[in-house]
């Protein structure tokens, strides 16, 4: 029973994914685009779906991420997901990213609108006014729509705090608009000191 118990246990540990112990700042620092990309991609398969991840850099910013509950097909990519990353910065102040892996992201310098439905209730959308360089690589992406600080964005996460679900439609380069749903598991923002 116990070489049963010991063999069971290398099997695991064998099968832990390579990027263990990797985090979101580990992998920005990989200068190779590609490579970059694919520590991204084994982060994001890795982390628990649905529940929100929350992450202080230094002083300066304060991070909440959530991914979404499922995966879309995109050039031949399965299960793509999207992301929710609000943040608090001291310089850049308070934003929301939405991350899509791959950089499929359709809309760019041209802007775009962002449809959504919170729950149950109606489809609404909001004018986002293209990809923010700046933002995206500060918390480690290399493209990110962005809706900055303003009343629009205080509504935008009083109902996230207020609902269970919300579902976005996002356009995409040969995948034409994809949906993605996420669980709004009790959002904590701004996030509590530890």
């Amino acid at each position: 029973m116990k070489k049963l118990l010991l063999v069971a246990g290398l099997v695991s540990l064998s099968l832990m994914p390579t990027a263990w112990g990797q985090t979101w700042q580990t992998c920005g620092k990989i200068a190779n685009d590609l490579q970059r990309l694919n520590c991204y991609d084994k982060l994001y398969r890795q982390q628990t779906i649905g529940g929100w991840e929350y992450q202080r850099v230094k002083q300066t910013r304060v991070l909440a991420r959530l991914t979404s509950q499922n995966g879309v097909e995109i050039m031949g990519t399965k299960n793509v997901r999207a992301q929710l990353v609000l943040v608090r910065d001291r310089e850049l102040g308070e934003y929301l990213a939405i991350v899509l892996e791959q950089d499929s992201l359709a809309c760019k310098e041209a802007g775009c609108y962002l449809r959504y439905t919170f729950g149950k209730g109606k489809r609404e959308q909001i004018y986002l006014p293209g990809i923010d360089q700046a933002r995206a690589e500060q918390i480690g992406a290399t493209q990110a729509l962005v809706l900055k600080q303003n009343p629009q964005l205080e509504n935008f996460i009083y109902r996230l705090k207020t609902n269970t679900s919300l579902t976005l439609e996002l356009q995409t380069f040969s995948g034409g608009v994809k949906s993605f749903t996420f669980n709004l598991e009790e959002l904590t923002w701004p996030p509590r000191r530890n």
